[in-house]
């Protein structure tokens, strides 16, 4: 990372700002941090968190090493694909989850469809296998769609197990949420819960296709409960391996 002059990154910070016509106040509040933190930043009294530097270079159009240098290049260079915007990279990621989750959607109901040729009732599907894939789904879909992949800046400065975004309320003990774990996180838990939604209705075919509903039977809770604790575990490692 580039050696940040503090005066220099809150002059061009600050001429960035107006640019854009947002006061301190605005730019806080995009940022999830508080107008205090701002103005030192254009004072030259701090710099931002690393995990903010992305996001204000997208939020002003600039590189993340104009952002350092506190200038804009004098010669744009040659686009190439490393290049790209960060809201570019951010959109082609979010298309990438679209697609996965259409899948994993259409995978699911295809096993739930087959499920019911094999003579399987929907008041069977009813007791685990629906509502287990129905509630992965969900909050895999949540995730892919709507789950804010940046954190306010007091996660960086506290030890915080919580996170609440609209009706997500996801509590770890023992596991501190910040920036630079939250992406891997979020990445974790929309493969984890993707793949148990296709993989959990997929076991119950299998098993009623060679061994009858008596087969599945005894295996639907504790198949369940795996994949519980697998999800868990990507988790809470991903959140310490990134910690």
């Amino acid at each position: 990372m580039e050696q940040i002059d503090n005066q220099k990154f809150g002059t061009f910070l600050t001429a960035l700002r107006k640019e854009k016509g947002i006061t301190q106040k605005e730019l806080a509040e995009k940022l999830f941090v508080s107008d205090k933190a701002v103005s030192k930043w254009e004072r030259g009294a701090s710099t931002p968190n690393i995990g903010l530097l992305l996001p204000l270079a997208e939020l002003f159009g600039v590189t993340v090493p104009e952002l350092l240098r506190g200038e804009r290049e004098t010669a744009a260079p040659a686009p190439d694909a490393g290049s790209s915007s960060v809201l570019t990279v951010l959109r082609q990621r979010r298309r990438g989850w679209t697609a996965a989750f259409c899948l994993c959607l259409a995978a699911a109901a295809a096993e739930l469809f087959l499920l019911r040729r094999l003579g399987i009732s929907w008041g069977a599907l009813g007791k685990a296998v629906l509502p287990a894939a129905a509630a992965f789904l969900l909050l895999g879909g949540w995730f892919c769609f709507f789950a804010r992949e940046l954190l306010p800046g007091y996660y960086d400065t506290n030890k915080i197990h919580f996170v609440s975004q609209g009706f997500l309320r996801l509590h770890m003990p023992g596991l501190s949420f910040h920036n630079g774990n939250w992406r891997p996180i979020c990445t974790a838990i929309k493969t984890a819960a993707l793949s148990a939604a296709v993989l959990y209705p997929l076991f119950c075919l299998i098993a009623v296709r060679f061994g009858g509903a008596a087969q599945w039977q005894p295996l639907e809770k504790p198949l369940l409960l795996l994949f519980l604790a697998a999800f868990l575990l990507a988790v809470y490692g991903t959140g310490r391996k990134y910690g």
